[in-house]
């Protein structure tokens, strides 16, 4: 069982229960990949987005732009 978090179309990520397992779905694979490094910053997001605590600036993974040629 898992909380998820949505940021926009930007960020779509995971995190158990526990937390003790953090994801973020790639679009360009079409699959979860780990973040364990964010998931401080999950859970303040889930926290947030519960209005248990105030809204903050969060340092998420977010997938890059790829450059056109």
């Amino acid at each position: 069982t898992v909380d998820y978090l949505r940021v926009g179309r930007v960020a779509f990520l995971y995190q158990t229960l526990d937390g003790t397992e953090t994801g973020l779905w790639d679009q360009k694979e079409k699959q979860w990949v780990d973040a364990a490094d964010s998931a401080s910053a999950v859970r303040l997001g889930l926290r947030m987005a519960r209005k248990q605590t105030a809204p903050d600036l969060l340092k998420l993974p977010l997938p890059t732009a790829e450059a056109a040629q």
